[in-house]
């Protein structure tokens, strides 16, 4: 599918308009395959994946510095789960937002998957590297680039009108980020951050 992101400015980050669920998604799968070769002794091929496609330590400070970021909603429980594959109490996940629960039973159901299947396999290391090399091979995006965000909106209101199913919240987000002024739209993105928070987006 089609992943819309902006220009990177002062650095090699890019701001990803849309597209995060099939990025985080991915992520996710990575993550538990280099889990699970941890856990059957193999530290290098772990640690390989991780840094491919997950993150990688910076040299100056030793924090691991994740490849993919979510917005302020979401971001500390992906990286807890993902990136730290920390456990989080069931005490805490009572006090989420909708999303973090969705994105932790998601993990929850990717996990329990992948695992399935690699146990139905057989051979963990044959199926670990079957399966890393059909997502790595296998899956593509289309990366559209566009110069701001103002102009990814458009692009992602263009998408829509050739039959991508958005949500109404998508459209309506799309709508007024639209019709923002110049300068106006970290703003607007403020603002959206908010009412999702109140609503439980």
């Amino acid at each position: 599918g089609a992943i819309v992101i902006t220009e990177p400015q002062d650095s090699k980050v890019q701001d990803i308009v849309d597209g995060q669920q099939r990025l985080a998604v991915l992520s996710m799968i990575f993550s538990e395959i280099s889990r699970i070769w941890e856990n059957i002794g193999d530290k290098k091929r772990s640690q390989g994946v991780f840094h491919d496609y997950l993150g990688a330590e910076d040299r100056r400070t030793g924090e691991i510095v994740p490849k993919l970021t979510l917005n302020d909603t979401n971001d500390v429980v992906f990286q807890t789960m993902v990136l730290k594959r920390e456990s989080i109490a069931e005490a805490e996940r009572k006090t989420w937002q909708t999303s973090n629960r969705l994105l932790y039973e998601a993990f929850r159901h990717i996990k329990a998957l992948i695992n399935k299947w690699i146990n139905e396999n057989g051979e963990k290391e044959s199926s670990l590297l079957d399966l890393e090399e059909f997502i790595s091979d296998k899956t593509s995006l289309i990366a559209i680039e566009v110069e701001n965000d103002r102009d990814a909106f458009v692009i992602f209101e263009t998408l829509n009108d050739r039959g991508l199913d958005l949500a109404v919240s998508d459209l309506i987000k799309t709508y007024l980020f639209s019709k923002s002024e110049k300068g106006q739209i970290e703003n607007f993105k403020q603002s959206w951050h908010d009412i999702s928070i109140v609503v439980g987006g």
